[in-house]
């Protein structure tokens, strides 16, 4: 007995895999379930493993307290990529003053953040894939602001500071990835600071009225307060992951 049962019982299993292998080609050709082959099962873990490992070269826009940066990244996890940014801005004010003294005014500014990226999702797009974006981070930028100038008799005078603050920031974005390696990413967030920049005292000659110099010193010191304001970045990042 112990013979033909166990052929029953094989018989048995091979006939209701068979049964249910039948089962689900006909559900796939339907289009209700289709079947996952071992090639499909392979494509999507090369999929989410596909920047891990890869270091990447990215150029940057209007990131976080910079008009341009550089960028560098690393896959560390299947959905984590880690980035090291150095960017620099610059600007100023053709004169900041009064109608008795006043002159030019400039700044610049260079940070170096590190940043952590999330992709939680990723959608297949032909040989890409695409999905939403989480970053957090924290940098470190260094200030520099400078003003000079005269009154209306040709008093003049100098004004300087700079620093470095740390700060914070968050953002949101969406990427585009292909298999090759191009990198696309857009994203939005904010960048926060602790603490303010030191205002130093104006240094004038002696022939200056003392009203002049405290005016302008007012005017200098309001601009210089802006320099380490705390603003919003919209970032546009392209680049190349090997």
């Amino acid at each position: 007995m112990r013979g033909p049962a166990m052929l029953a019982a094989v018989t048995l299993a091979v006939a209701l895999g068979l049964g249910g292998l039948a089962q689900a080609q006909e559900l796939d050709e339907t289009g209700t379930k289709p079947i996952k082959t071992f090639e499909d099962i392979l494509e999507e873990q090369k999929a989410k493993k596909r920047d891990k490992g890869r270091l990447g070269l990215h150029f940057g826009l209007l990131g976080p307290s910079s008009l341009l940066d550089l960028q560098v990244s690393y896959g560390a996890h299947e959905v984590i990529d880690v980035l090291l940014s150095i960017g620099f801005t610059a600007g100023g004010e053709e004169r900041v003053g009064n109608t008795i003294v006043g002159g030019p005014a400039d700044y610049s500014a260079f940070t170096a953040a590190l940043r952590g990226r999330l992709v939680p999702w990723a959608w297949p797009k032909g040989s890409a894939t695409h999905g939403p974006t989480f970053e957090l981070g924290f940098g470190m930028t260094g200030f520099s602001f400078n003003g000079s100038g005269e009154d209306n008799v040709k008093n003049t005078y100098t004004y300087g500071t700079g620093g470095s603050l740390p700060a914070i920031l968050a953002g949101v974005g969406y990427t585009f990835r292909t298999k090759a390696g191009l990198r696309v990413n857009a994203s939005a967030g904010w960048t926060q600071y602790f603490g303010t920049l030191k205002l130093p005292k104006v240094d004038a000659g002696s022939d200056m009225h003392p009203d002049d110099v405290a005016a302008i010193q007012a005017l200098l010191d309001e601009e210089a307060l802006k320099v380490d304001d705390s603003w919003p970045y919209v970032e546009f990042a392209i680049g190349w992951v090997f």
